[in-house]
């Protein structure tokens, strides 16, 4: 279950509703618990609608916002360029587009996860201080520092946000950038880096801050350190489909082109580990 919550002010009375994304069953359309209304966004059935189809993207239509797409390093850009005239050479069209208020959206949801992170950790704060990492430390510093007024305008500029995004996806299909501003940075001594970590960040805060659906497929690898480069898909709420199409897609060609290999030069299997 991954439950969302959403604040909203209505004729004076400020009214909480936590939507619970569960399975559908025949017998039960609507699943109420008390005041919670567990479907409250319509979520439909999920399915994979089209995900085998794709030698022919002549149907999809892809987003570029170009200041944003370009706003990495040099060998990212130009691994997310080839990635995406491999796509159009499969049919897609791409539209150029325009995101609102990137800066304002990244600002804002700092404040939403670090104050939402500081809360939930205010429990175990005095006792376990010290065993937090540094990073994790800092960010609940930080969360613990705004006012009510920061988190309730940043939650305003939320709903603003997700109205103008929902404008775009009428235009497009999908959404396009690089998965990260820059490659994976070298771990030894490096703590608390916040500037690195807005670097990893930098695309992918905006989904998050607006519960879009995000897909992020390897694209290729930097020619120095043979690290990996992802291209990221975002798509409107409940068309992960899309997102699945698209990527397998372009994984796929890739693959079959040589350029990323089925398993990346860099692997560490999890669950083997676990095995032991």
């Amino acid at each position: 279950m991954s439950p969302r919550c959403t604040w909203r002010s209505q004729e004076s009375t400020l009214q909480v509703r936590l939507i619970l994304i569960i399975p559908r069953t025949s017998n039960s359309n609507l699943i109420r618990i008390g005041l919670v209304d567990v479907n409250g966004y319509h979520q439909p059935d999920a399915h994979l609608d089209g995900f085998d189809r794709i030698d022919d993207l002549a149907d999809v239509r892809i987003g570029v916002y170009w200041p944003y797409f370009r706003d990495a390093t040099q060998d990212i850009v130009s691994a997310n360029e080839r990635a995406l005239e491999t796509l159009k050479a499969k049919g897609a069209t791409v539209v150029d587009i325009t995101l609102p208020h990137l800066q304002a959206t990244d600002k804002a949801h700092k404040i939403c996860i670090m104050t939402e992170f500081a809360t939930g950790m205010q429990s175990f704060w005095k006792k376990h201080e010290n065993d937090i990492p540094g990073d994790a430390r800092l960010s609940i510093i930080l969360g613990r520092s705004f006012s009510g007024k920061e988190y309730l305008a940043a939650q305003k500029l939320r709903r603003h946000l997700v109205e103008a995004w929902t404008t775009i996806f009428e235009e497009v299909d999908v959404i396009v950038t690089p998965t990260t501003g820059i490659v994976a940075p070298a771990l030894e001594g490096r703590i608390a880096d916040m500037k690195i970590v807005s670097e990893l960040m930098r695309f992918v805060s905006a989904c998050n801050f607006l519960g879009n659906p995000g897909l992020t497929v390897p694209v290729g690898y930097t020619n120095d350190t043979n690290l990996p480069i992802g291209m990221q898909f975002m798509a409107r709420h409940w068309e992960e489909h899309k997102l699945l199409r698209v990527g397998h897609a372009l994984e796929s060609t890739l693959q079959r082109q040589g350029i990323v290999p089925k398993k990346p030069a860099r692997f560490f299997d999890v669950l083997q580990d676990l095995q032991k």
